[in-house]
C-alpha cells in the first residue's frame, strides 16, 4: 500500500464501428464511400439515395465494375491507420477511392464481367441490414444511433422483366415446363395499358404472365 494517498482518474477511449456499404451492382455518386467509420451513439448513417443502376450484364458490353472496398484495398476487419493516408477517402480525376463506378477501362475495373448502358434498369428499392452470422438482410432504420459494425447492402429492383407460370387446365404439362419458372419483376409502368394480367392459350397449356 502507499504510504500516502493517490488520487487515480480512468482513461476512456471512444469506440468506433466499421460501417460498410455494398452497392450490389450500383453507382456510388461524390464522394459517397464503401466504408467509414463511426463513433459510438454518433451520427446517424446517412443513406445514400442518389445511387443508380443503369447497367446491365451483356457479353457484348463496353463497360466493366468498380467497387473500390476493403476487399479491393486488401484490408482486413480491424481499422488500419494506412485509412487515414494512403486508403483515405477522396476523389481523384473525377473518381472517388473508395467508389463504385462503371468504366470502360478494364485495367480499373475489379471484375471482367461486361456490362451495357440502359438507361433505367433498375429502381432503386432501399438499404438493408446484413446480419454477419446468419447472413439474414432486413431493411435498415437510417434514423438509429450506431452501436455495433454494420454491413448495408443495397436492393434494386429491374425493370421490364415478369415471373411466368403455367397453368395446364384439362390439358398436361410435360417435366421441362413445370420445372420452368422464373422468378422477376415487372413494374405497373412497363405495359402500356396497366394490364394486370395477360393470358395466352397454346395447345393445352396457359401462360400466366403476373405483375408483381
Amino acid at each position: 500500500m502507499p504510504a500516502h494517498a493517490i488520487r487515480v482518474y480512468a482513461g476512456w477511449q471512444t469506440q468506433w464501428f466499421k460501417i460498410e456499404i455494398d452497392p450490389n451492382g450500383g453507382i456510388l455518386t461524390g464522394s459517397q464511400a464503401t466504408w467509414f467509420w463511426e463513433p459510438y451513439k454518433g451520427d446517424p448513417i446517412e443513406e445514400y439515395k442518389t445511387s443508380v443502376r443503369n447497367f446491365e450484364p451483356d457479353i457484348n458490353g463496353e463497360y466493366y465494375y468498380a467497387l473500390r472496398n476493403r476487399t479491393y484495398y486488401g484490408l482486413g476487419e480491424e481499422w488500419n491507420p494506412e485509412e487515414d493516408t494512403t486508403y483515405k477517402n477522396q476523389v481523384i480525376n473525377g473518381l472517388c477511392t473508395r467508389g463504385a463506378f462503371y468504366t470502360k477501362n478494364i485495367s480499373l475495373a475489379t471484375s471482367s464481367e461486361r456490362y451495357k448502358h440502359t438507361e433505367g434498369a433498375y429502381r432503386y428499392l432501399g438499404w438493408y441490414e446484413v446480419d454477419p452470422v446468419t447472413k439474414e438482410e432486413t431493411p435498415f432504420n437510417f434514423g438509429t444511433y450506431v452501436t455495433k459494425n454494420t454491413y448495408l447492402k443495397l436492393h434494386w429492383k429491374q425493370l421490364g422483366t415478369y415471373y411466368i407460370s403455367y397453368y395446364a387446365g384439362a390439358g398436361t404439362i410435360d417435366t421441362q415446363d413445370s420445372n420452368e419458372k422464373i422468378f422477376q419483376f415487372l413494374d405497373d409502368d412497363d405495359y402500356i395499358d396497366s394490364n394486370k394480367i395477360e393470358r395466352h392459350h397454346q395447345e393445352t397449356r396457359c401462360i400466366f404472365l403476373l405483375m408483381l
